[in-house]
C-alpha cells in the first residue's frame, strides 16, 4: 500500500474486513487480522446463542473461556469481532 494515503489505506482495509465476515443468520463475526478460526466462530456462535436464551451464565462463561485461550471478543451492532490477545 505504498503512496496510499491514511483515508485510502483505511478505506481498503474496511473493504478487506468485509470480505472477511463470516455470516450466520444476521449474526456477523470478523476476525480483525483476516484470520479464519472455525473453532473460534463456533464459540462466539454458541456464546451469541446463550445470550438469546438469556442464559448470561453461559455467554460470560464461553467469554471466560476464549479469553484464557488468548481471544478477545467486542460485541458490534449485529455481531461480534475478534482478536488474538
Amino acid at each position: 500500500m505504498l503512496g496510499l494515503s491514511l483515508i485510502e489505506k483505511a478505506a481498503a482495509r474496511r473493504e478487506e474486513l468485509k470480505r472477511q465476515q463470516v455470516v450466520a443468520g444476521e449474526f456477523t463475526i470478523i476476525s480483525e487480522s483476516g484470520e479464519a478460526d472455525a473453532d473460534v466462530e463456533a464459540k462466539i456462535r454458541a456464546r451469541q446463542d446463550a445470550k438469546k436464551a438469556k442464559n448470561f451464565a453461559e455467554a460470560d462463561r464461553i467469554r471466560e473461556e476464549l479469553k484464557a485461550a488468548g481471544i478477545e471478543v467486542t460485541d458490534i451492532p449485529h455481531g461480534a469481532k475478534w482478536k488474538r490477545i
